[in-house]
C-alpha cells in the first residue's frame, strides 16, 4: 500500500493526475511566497533598468505599478481552471488547440519563457563574480557564464525533489529578496529627495521617433512581461487549496508585487545613471555602486541564493507542463532537460544582450494564446470541459479536432500574430500604425485572436465543431488507486 501511495504522489506532483482537494499542499499564503518569488525575481530589475533606459520617474509609476497590475489581474483569470479542476492550465489547452496543437505552441512557448530563466542564472553568475572581487579574487570573464550554469545545476537538483522542496525554497528565498529591495530603496533615498527623483531625465527619452512613441514601446514591453505569465501558471494553482486563494496569490505576488520591483529597478536604473552616466541594467552593479562594499556583498550573497531558488521553481512548472506533449515522460528527465537548454542560453549570452527584442517575441506568441484560453473556457464553453476527453478515458476524444489540431484557433492564433506584426516592428522598434498608440501590439494580438475565434464559434458548424464535448460526461472521480472512474455531469 505503501509503494502504491508514493507512486499515485509521484504521478500527482510529477505527472499530470488531477489533484484532489485533500492533496493540496499549497495555502494561500504558501502559494504567495511562491508567486512573488517569481515576481520578485531579478529579472524584474532587469526589465525596471530597461525601463530606466526611456522612461521618467512617473512615467514609470503609472506604467509599471498601475499597466503590469492590472494587466495580470487578467493575464491569471486560467488560474481558476487549473485550480478547479486540479489540473496543469496545459492540459485544459487540449480543448484550446487540440492533442497535437497544444504540443507545438505551447511548448514552443516554453522554450522562450527560459529566456528568463537564463537572465536569472546569468544574474547568478554576475553577483558571483563581483562578490569574489569584493574579496581580492578576480575571475576571467568565462567564470560568469559558468557560474550561471552552476545556478541552474542548483535549481535542477531543487526541482527533483517536487513541490514541498520548492515550497520551502522559497519560504527562504523571498525573505533575501525582500531584504534586497528594501537596501536598494533605502540606498536612492538616503541621497534623493522625491523631487530630486522625479528632475532625473532618462539618457535615452524620445529616441523612438519622440517621447509619446518611446513611451508606448515601453508599454509594450510591460504589457508583454506581463502576458508572458500565463506561460508559466502551469501546474502550481493545480496544489491550491481554495481558488479564490490561488487567484488573488497570483495577482498580488506576481503581479503587485512584481510591478512594484520593476519599478524598483527602474528608479535604481535611474539614478546609477544620473550619478555615474552609466546605463545598466544589472542590480549587482547597483549594489556595490550604491552600497559600497559591506552592504553591496552581503546584498551580493542574497541575490546569489535567491536566484537558485527562482530557477528551482519555474523548472518545477515548465517540466511537469511539458508532460502534456507525452505524459510517459520522466519528470526527472524533462528537469534535466530544460536545465541543459537553459545553460546553453546562458553560454550564449544573447537573451539580456537583445532583451528588447526578446520581450516582444514573447508577447507576440503569449498575447493571442492568452486571447484563445480566455475566450474558449469564459466565453465558447461556459466554463464547462470535458476531463473524459481531455485524459482521452472511456473513448472520449472530443478535442481530436482535425488531426489533433483546432483549426478554428490556429487559424485566430495567427490573426493576432499578423495584427502584431501589422502595427509594430520589434526588431527595430518601429512603430507601423497609429493603432498601436491605443492597443500596443501584444494588447492587439491578444484581442483581436479571442475576437476571431469568438465570431468563429458563432458560426453554427463551427460551434459545433469547437464544442463537440458537449456530449461527455464533464467530471470524474479518481479513485484512491490512481485510476479514473466514471463521474457525474457537472457545470464547472
Amino acid at each position: 500500500m505503501a509503494n502504491l501511495q508514493q507512486q499515485i504522489d509521484k504521478e500527482i506532483f510529477g505527472g499530470l493526475i488531477p489533484t484532489l482537494g485533500n492533496e493540496r499542499v499549497f495555502s494561500f499564503w504558501d502559494l504567495l511566497m511562491v508567486c512573488s518569488g517569481l515576481g520578485i525575481a531579478t529579472w524584474c530589475y532587469v526589465q525596471g533598468g530597461f525601463l530606466g533606459y526611456y522612461l521618467n520617474l512617473k512615467e514609470i509609476f503609472f506604467n509599471s505599478l498601475f499597466g503590469i497590475t492590472l494587466g495580470c489581474a487578467v493575464v491569471f483569470l486560467p488560474v481558476f481552471i487549473s485550480t478547479r479542476f486540479g489540473i496543469d492550465l496545459a492540459v485544459f489547452m487540449r480543448a484550446v488547440f487540440g492533442y497535437r496543437g497544444v504540443v507545438v505552441f505551447i511548448v514552443a512557448t516554453f522554450f522562450l519563457t527560459f529566456g528568463f530563466e537564463a537572465i536569472n542564472c546569468q544574474m547568478f553568475g554576475s553577483a558571483m563574480t563581483k562578490l569574489a572581487a569584493a574579496g581580492g579574487v578576480v575571475l576571467p570573464g568565462w567564470a560568469s557564464p559558468v557560474l550561471g550554469v552552476v545556478c541552474a545545476a542548483i535549481g535542477w537538483w531543487i526541482a527533483l525533489h517536487g513541490p514541498e522542496a520548492v515550497k520551502k525554497a522559497n519560504w527562504f528565498m523571498v525573505p533575501c529578496l525582500l531584504a534586497v529591495a528594501l537596501l536598494i530603496i533605502i540606498l536612492v533615498f538616503k541621497d534623493h529627495s522625491i523631487s530630486d527623483l522625479m528632475a532625473i531625465e532618462p539618457q535615452s527619452a524620445g529616441q523612438y521617433g519622440g517621447k509619446l512613441t518611446t513611451y508606448m514601446i515601453a508599454t509594450e514591453w510591460n504589457i508583454a512581461f506581463a502576458i508572458s505569465w500565463i506561460n508559466a501558471i502551469g501546474s502550481l494553482p493545480k496544489l491550491a487549496k481554495t481558488e479564490r486563494g490561488s487567484y488573488w496569490a497570483f495577482v498580488l505576488g506576481a503581479g503587485a508585487v512584481m510591478a512594484l520591483f520593476i519599478f524598483v529597478g527602474a528608479l535604481t536604473g535611474l539614478v546609477m545613471a544620473e550619478q555615474t552616466g552609466t546605463i545598466s541594467t544589472d542590480p549587482t552593479e547597483w549594489l556595490v555602486t550604491l552600497g559600497g562594499p559591506f552592504l553591496g556583498t552581503l546584498s551580493l550573497v542574497m541575490i546569489g541564493m535567491a536566484n537558485v531558488s527562482t530557477q528551482s521553481v519555474i523548472l518545477y512548472v515548465i517540466s511537469l507542463s511539458t508532460k502534456v506533449a507525452n505524459p510517459k515522460w520522466d519528470y526527472k528527465k524533462l528537469v534535466t532537460f530544460w536545465s541543459v537548454y537553459c545553460s546553453l542560453l546562458v553560454v550564449w549570452g544573447g537573451i539580456w544582450k537583445y532583451y528588447g527584442t526578446f520581450i516582444s517575441v514573447v508577447g507576440v506568441a503569449s498575447g493571442p494564446i492568452l486571447g484563445l484560453v480566455l475566450v474558449d473556457f469564459f466565453l465558447l464553453r461556459k466554463q464547462m470541459v470535458s476531463l473524459y476527453s481531455l485524459f482521452k478515458l472511456r473513448q472520449n476524444f472530443s478535442y481530436e479536432y482535425t488531426g489533433g489540431f483546432n483549426i478554428a484557433a490556429i487559424v485566430s492564433l495567427f490573426i493576432g500574430i499578423l495584427c502584431f506584426v501589422a502595427v509594430y516592428n520589434p526588431i527595430a522598434y518601429a512603430v507601423r500604425s497609429p493603432l498601436f498608440y491605443f492597443t500596443t501590439a501584444t494588447g492587439l494580438a491578444t484581442l483581436t485572436s479571442g475576437l476571431s475565434y469568438y465570431i468563429l464559434g458563432q458560426i453554427a458548424p463551427v460551434r459545433h465543431y469547437i464544442l463537440k464535448d458537449r456530449g461527455d460526461k464533464l467530471a470524474y472521480v479518481r479513485r484512491d488507486s490512481g485510476t479514473i472512474s466514471p463521474g457525474v455531469g457537472t457545470k464547472a
